[in-house]
C-alpha cells in the first residue's frame, strides 16, 4: 500500500495580521543580538565567534547581529528530501505540503482501565506493523521508550532496528547514550536518512549535548529538525507572542550554526512549546492556548518558507475516550490549517505517556477528513455541473444514475475507515459495535493480513551484528547491568521479530 498525499490547496489560517506576524520576526532578532543565547559548548562559540557573533566566552553567551541571521538563514534549504528504504517512501518537506508521523509515548495503556504499562516486545512489532499499514502515516518514530527486558542503554536502538525491520517508510532515529553510531549504521545497511531531532535547553540556551548533536548531524549528512520545548509561563513568557518569539529565537540560534557548520544543510523548525497550568504546576497539553500558539508558530515561519513541523497535538485524556478524541481533532486540524507541514499525531493517548496502536487506527480517520478538507474544493466547468443538472432537471429526477456522480463522488467524499456510518436498523443486527470497538477490530485485521516490506536475510544479519557489536560495548563499559544482562539476552533467544 503506498502512502496518502496531501497537498494544501487552501489558504492558510491566520491568527495574526501579516503586520503582526513582522512584528514578531522583528523582535526574535532583537532577542537575538540584544540577550543572545548560550552554547555549552567552546567549539560552537569559537566558531560563532568566528563568524561574526558577539561572544562572551566566560558566561558562554552568544549574540547574533541581524546581518550574520540573515546571511545565513537564506542558506537553509526550503525542500527537503528525506529518503525511506523504498523510493516510494520517500518524504519531502515543503511549505506546501503536508505530512504525518506517529507521536511518541513512554508506554503503552490499558484500553479499559487507562493504567499505563511497559509493552512487550511482541506488542512493539505489532504497533509498527499497524503504523506501517496506515496509508496517511508517512514516517515512523519510535512509538514506545523501548520494550520490556530491554536495558535502557539498548532501548532505542532495538526501537530504531524495529522501525527498519517494519517498515520501509522514512525514519526518526532519537540518539541518546552515544548511541549515533550505531543508528548511522543500521540505516547505512538500508540506504535510509535517519532523521535527527535537536532539542532547545529553554529558556535561550543549548546544552553541550545537544550542540555535539548538531556538530554530529552536519558531518554525517543526516537532516534533522530542531524543537523549542519550552513550557509558557514557566520557561518562556506567559504571552503567546513572547513564547513564540523565546522559541524562534532559540531555533534560528541553532539554525545559524547548522548553516556555520554547513552550508545549505536540511536543518528545520519544529514547535513543542506548551502552554503552563496554573492550577497544577504541570505542563497543559490540550488547552486551547496550545493551539493558538501553534497556529502563530506555524504562520510566522511560513512566511519565511520554510517547513515547519509540529507535535503539539496531544490529549490529557487518560484513555481513549470523546475528551481523547475531541482535543486530538481539534488541535490536529488548527496545525493543518495554519501552516503546518508535518506533524507528529497518530497513536498519543494521555500527554506523552501513553500511546495505543488502538488510538493510531482512530487517528488515522482524523486524518482523512483533514486531508479532504485540506484538498480544497475544485471549481470548473464539470464540477459546477451546469449540463448535468440541465439534463436531470426537476423532481422526480435523480443525480443517482448519473455518470457525473459515479465519476466524482470518490473525490468529494470522505469515506471512514472505523466510525459508524451505518443506518440504526444496519448497526443493531451487526452487535452493536462502538468506534472503539471497530478500531479495535481494525488493528486485529491488520496484525492478521497487513505484510509489511521485510528486509533480505543479508541486510537482517548486518543489522543484528551492529546491535551485537553495541551491546557488547554497552556491557564493557558497565551501562548494562548483570541482572539486566540475564533478562536481555533470555527475551533475545526468541527469534529476532516472530512477529511479520
Amino acid at each position: 500500500m503506498g502512502l496518502q498525499t496531501y497537498r494544501k490547496n487552501i489558504q492558510s489560517l491566520k491568527l495574526i495580521s501579516d503586520d503582526e506576524g513582522k512584528q514578531i520576526q522583528n523582535s526574535t532578532l532583537h532577542v537575538l543580538e540584544k540577550t543572545g543565547v548560550v552554547f555549552q559548548n567552546q567549539r560552537a562559540l569559537e566558531l560563532l565567534a568566528e563568524h561574526g557573533c558577539f561572544v562572551d566566552f566566560k558566561k558562554n553567551k552568544v549574540r547574533f547581529p541581524e546581518t550574520v541571521v540573515g546571511e545565513h538563514l537564506i542558506t537553509v534549504p526550503k525542500r527537503i528530501q528525506i529518503k525511506a528504504r523504498i523510493p516510494n517512501y520517500d518524504i519531502e518537506l515543503t511549505s506546501d505540503h503536508l505530512c504525518f508521523f506517529n507521536q511518541f509515548g513512554m508506554e503503552t495503556v490499558d484500553l479499559h482501565s487507562g493504567e499505563p504499562r511497559q509493552p512487550t516486545r511482541k506488542e512493539f512489532y505489532e504497533f509498527v506493523k499497524v503504523l506501517d499499514a496506515l496509508p496517511s502515516v508517512h514516517g515512523l518514530i519510535t512509538p514506545w521508550f523501548g520494550f520490556s527486558d530491554v536495558p535502557q542503554a539498548m532501548r532505542y536502538l532495538e526501537s530504531n532496528a524495529a522501525l527498519i525491520r517494519m517498515s520501509p517508510k522514512a525514519k526518526g532515529m532519537i540518539e541518546i547514550l552515544g548511541n549515533g553510531p550505531w543508528n548511522r549504521e543500521i540505516a547505512k545497511v538500508v540506504g535510509t536518512d535517519p532523521i535527527g531531532y535537536v532539542g532547545t535547553l529553554s529558556p535561550l540556551a543549548y546544552s553541550d549535548e545537544s550542540v555535539s548533536q548538531i556538530f554530529s548531524y552536519c558531518e554525517n549528512g543526516i537532516p534533522f529538525e530542531i524543537d523549542s520545548g519550552s513550557i509558557s509561563g514557566a520557561t518562556s513568557p506567559v504571552t503567546i507572542a513572547g513564547s513564540i518569539v523565546s522559541g524562534n529565537a532559540e531555533i534560528i540560534a541553532g539554525m545559524v550554526l547548522t548553516q556555520i557548520i554547513k552550508k545549505g544543510h536540511p536543518v528545520w523548525p519544529g514547535n513543542f512549546i506548551f502552554a503552563q497550568n496554573m492550577r497544577t504546576g504541570a505542563p497543559s497539553f490540550r488547552a486551547i492556548t496550545n493551539s493558538m500558539l501553534d497556529s502563530v508558530y506555524n504562520q510566522v515561519w511560513q512566511d519565511y518558507g520554510f517547513p515547519v513541523a509540529s507535535s503539539t497535538s496531544i490529549t490529557n485524556s487518560k484513555m481513549i475516550d470523546f475528551q481523547a478524541g475531541h482535543e486530538a481533532a481539534q488541535g490536529v486540524t488548527l496545525s493543518a490549517l495554519s501552516g503546518a507541514n508535518c506533524i507528529f499525531f497518530h497513536g498519543a493517548v494521555s500527554q506523552q505517556l501513553t500511546e495505543h496502536p488502538v488510538k493510531a487506527i482512530l487517528d488515522d480517520d482524523v486524518i482523512r477528513r483533514v486531508g479532504r478538507f485540506l484538498e480544497g474544493v475544485e471549481v470548473c466547468q464539470e464540477t459546477m455541473a451546469e449540463e448535468v443538472i440541465d439534463h436531470v432537471g426537476n423532481v422526480p429526477g435523480t443525480y443517482l444514475t448519473s455518470k457525473h456522480t459515479h465519476k466524482w463522488f470518490r473525490h468529494e467524499l470522505c469515506f471512514s475507515e472505523v466510525a459508524d456510518e451505518s443506518i440504526y436498523d444496519n448497526w443493531i443486527k451487526s452487535g452493536k459495535k462502538n468506534t472503539l470497538r471497530l478500531a479495535m477490530d481494525k488493528v486485529e485485521d491488520i496484525l492478521a493480513n497487513h505484510k509489511p516490506i521485510s528486509l533480505t536475510n543479508r541486510h537482517e544479519q548486518e543489522i543484528e551484528n551492529i546491535l551485537k557489536d553495541a551491546r557488547n560495548y554497552y556491557r564493557k563499559n558497565g551501562l548494562i547491568k548483570d541482572d539486566e544482562w540475564h533478562l536481555y539476552q533470555k527475551s533475545l533467544a526468541l527469534d529476532t521479530y516472530p512477529f511479520a
